[in-house]
């Protein structure tokens, strides 16, 4: 699991809130979310109760929020960086050249997606370039996926997390 911890600081929680976040989602008991140690304020009020992340129950326990369901989906969005950006484009570029300008498709998801191609990879992205140019100049591949679906199309409609397997870049970059 990819976390951009710029989002989780952005929102003024700890490491030991976000944990505490996730067991609260996973229903987990009392005592297990009490040991987590989630930050609270001069007046000993929990930050996540404070901010909105989480609700007290009217018996016992506590719920998520909508807030906090959105902030768990957030932070595992990698944020765009400029190395990002000029690896995105050089694709671009690349499919451009070889003719493929008209499959280029989304290039704001793309981006996106490819950011957190890298933030989840190890790879270099004079590899992954030189990977999609062989690739794409390869005689056997008739059909080639617009680019932004090259980097990461979900298995079905209705994934929502980014997830390595789908992505048919990571294929072709590991095979390389």
């Amino acid at each position: 699991m990819y976390i951009n911890f710029e989002v989780l600081k952005k929102h003024g929680l700890s490491p030991n809130d976000l944990i505490t976040l996730l067991a609260i989602k996973q229903k987990e008991d009392e005592e297990l979310i009490c040991s987590l140690n989630p930050s609270s304020d001069e007046d000993g009020e929990l930050v996540l109760v404070k901010e909105g992340f989480i609700e007290k129950m009217k018996k016992v326990g506590f719920k998520v929020t909508k807030k906090a369901t959105t902030l768990l989906r957030d932070i595992e969005i990698a944020e765009v960086t400029d190395s990002s950006k000029e690896g995105y484009a050089s694709l671009i570029k690349l499919y451009e050249s070889v003719g493929r300008k008209d499959k280029v498709g989304n290039k704001k998801r793309g981006l996106r997606y490819f950011s957190t191609f890298l933030a989840t990879t190890d790879f270099p992205s004079d590899k992954i370039y030189e990977a999609v140019n062989e690739y794409l100049n390869d005689n056997e591949h008739q059909y080639t996926r617009k680019l932004d679906e090259l980097v990461y199309k979900p298995s079905n409609v209705y994934a929502t997390k980014f997830k390595l397997e789908d992505s048919k870049l990571y294929t072709i970059v590991n095979n390389y």
